[in-house]
């Protein structure tokens, strides 16, 4: 039987002993992106009829677009868009959910079909129903076509007042085209 040389046999212990490590751990997956507070976080991309479009950046990359109202009091609402998803926000709604809680939403649409919604409720007061994009366009189209727009809901303390929907048409649109534009990768 031959026997092995111990500065060949210190090395194979030490090769083996570092393939035995762990791998490093992956790196946390990125937090879902809340949508900023108002939309003068982001780069302004176009204004109109009350509503601005944003897009907000994560890592310097896009990743947000964004269609809300500034300075409205009470309830508002906005639209927002990322690569995979389109969100419909009632923010500042007068609820009574803790953050975290699946809330069911009914949009009575004056002048359009009624709109159901599943929404979150975040920890800054907002209600946010997610959706796959491809379900977006025909959830909001309602909300394009309507003159002004009521929530109801078990968790609303109260029927906020109804929110103007004027130039929300334009505003849907313009978010869509920002999604476009700027968070879809070009098509090869």
């Amino acid at each position: 039987m031959a026997r092995i040389p111990s500065a060949l046999l210190a090395l194979t212990v030490v090769l083996v002993a570092g393939c035995e490590t762990a791998p490093p751990a992956p790196p946390p997956a990125p937090a879902q992106s809340a949508e900023p507070a108002n939309g003068t976080d982001g780069e302004i991309l176009r204004q109109r009829r009350g509503w601005t479009v944003t897009l907000h950046r994560t890592d310097g990359k896009p990743s947000l677009c964004l269609a809300s109202r500034l300075g409205a009091g009470g309830a508002n609402l906005a639209f927002a868009t990322t690569a995979a998803e389109g969100r419909v926000l009632l923010r500042n709604a007068p609820t009574n959910a803790q953050p975290g809680t699946v809330v069911t939403l009914n949009a009575v649409v004056e002048g359009a079909e009624p709109v159901n919604l599943s929404a979150i409720q975040r920890t800054d007061g907002t209600l946010a129903a997610v959706m796959p994009f491809a379900q977006f366009e025909q959830t909001v189209a309602p909300f394009a076509h309507g003159r002004r727009v009521t929530f109801e809901g078990g968790a609303m303390t109260q029927t906020p007042r109804p929110i103007n929907l004027t130039g929300s048409e334009w505003a849907i649109n313009s978010v869509v085209e920002c999604r476009i534009l700027h968070l879809t990768p070009p098509a090869s």
